[in-house]
C-alpha cells in the first residue's frame, strides 16, 4: 500500500533560479561559440592572434567586455579566443577590434555599443529558450 502512496504523488517540476539559468546558457554559450569557430577537426583559431588548437583548450571571448546582459550572449559580440589573448590581454582589444571592423563593419560595432548602453534583465523564461535555442544551434553544429 505504501509504495502506491507514494507513486501517486504529484512530482513537482525543479524550479531553477535566474543565477542557475545563466550558469547554464553561459556554458552552453560558450561551447556554441568555441564550436562554431572550429572546423571540422574540432580546431578552432583565435580572432585576435590566430593561434589554433582544439576548441575545447579556447575560450569564448567578448568584443564589450563586461558580461554586460545586453549583449553577453549576442552571438556577434563573441568569438573564440585563446586564454593569452582573452585573459592575459584582456581581450587583445585593438587585434579585436580591427577584426570587428573587417567581418562586421562600422554599423555592427555600433549597434553592439548602441545595445550595450541598454538596461536588460533576463526572465527565467527568456533564459530557458535560451537554453533550448542554443542546444539545438549546437545539435546542428554536431551533425553537420
Amino acid at each position: 500500500m505504501k509504495s502506491k502512496k507514494r507513486a501517486a504523488k504529484k512530482i513537482k517540476p525543479k524550479v531553477y533560479s535566474v543565477s542557475q539559468l545563466r550558469k547554464k546558457v553561459d556554458k552552453l554559450f560558450s561551447e556554441y561559440i568555441r564550436r562554431r569557430g572550429s572546423d571540422w577537426r574540432g580546431m578552432a583559431q583565435c580572432v585576435t592572434c590566430g593561434l589554433t588548437k582544439p576548441y575545447k583548450e579556447m575560450q569564448a571571448g567578448h568584443f564589450i567586455p563586461g558580461r554586460h546582459p545586453s549583449v553577453v550572449y549576442n552571438e556577434k559580440n563573441c568569438h573564440v579566443q585563446c586564454y593569452g589573448c582573452n585573459v592575459g590581454k584582456k581581450g587583445n582589444m585593438v587585434r579585436y577590434f580591427r577584426y570587428m571592423q573587417d567581418t562586421y563593419g562600422e554599423l555592427v560595432i555600433s549597434e553592439l555599443e548602441d545595445l550595450d548602453a541598454r538596461s536588460k534583465q533576463f526572465t527565467p523564461l527568456e533564459l530557458l529558450e535560451l537554453i533550448e535555442d542554443l542546444k539545438e544551434k549546437l545539435k546542428c553544429l554536431t551533425t553537420s
